[in-house]
Formats: structure tokens, C-alpha cells, sequence
């Protein structure tokens, strides 16, 4: 899996957007819905800041949900005909989701 951007300082808007296209391009459209809702409800820009702090809090609080519980997105994996790239896929994306959880 390669990132569609790169993650130094990234947006949560930006992290979620990432989460979706990878969601997307590795068969993971059971949870793309779920976190479609998180980009759509995400703020603008020029959201104030405590719309921004409001918002971010509850898109990382519906995020957490979405990896709980029995076919939660914490049991997604991606599959690779090798198994190094399925470990470097995956590590990927597990470095994806602890970077949205940290934003």
C-alpha cells in the first residue's frame, strides 16, 4: 500500500481521506461508508477553533468505533500474493489509523 500523501503533519481530513482510498483500492468497502460519514462531517478550514477541536474529537470518537467489536475495521488486513509485502501493506496501514488516532 503506498499512501496517496505523505503523513508528516497531515489533517485529519487528510488522514481520513487516506484511510478511504486505501479502504477502497484493498477491498474494504464494508467500512468505506463509515468513514465517508467522518470525511463529510469533518470541519472546513476556516472552521473556528473550537468547531475544529469539537469536530476532530467526535470524527476520532466515531473512528474508535468503527475499529471495535467482532468485524470492527481493527480485523481488516490487506493481502499480498508475498508475504513481506502483506507485513509492509499492513504496516502501512496500521501506521495510517495510530496516525489518526494521535491527530
Amino acid at each position: 500500500m503506498k499512501p496517496t500523501t505523505s503523513h508528516g503533519d497531515q489533517s485529519p481530513l487528510l488522514l481520513f481521506q487516506d484511510l478511504l482510498a486505501t479502504l477502497c483500492a484493498e477491498g474494504g468497502q464494508n467500512w468505506a461508508p463509515g468513514v465517508r460519514a467522518i470525511v463529510q462531517a469533518l470541519p472546513p478550514p476556516f472552521a473556528s477553533d473550537q468547531e475544529q477541536f469539537d469536530t476532530i474529537a467526535e470524527a476520532k470518537r466515531r473512528f474508535e468505533a468503527l475499529l471495535s467489536g467482532k468485524g470492527g475495521l481493527s480485523e481488516f488486513y490487506i493481502a499480498r500474493a508475498s508475504f513481506a509485502e502483506q507485513m509492509e501493506a499492513n504496516a502501512a496501514f496500521d501506521a495510517l489509523k495510530a496516525r489518526i488516532l494521535a491527530a
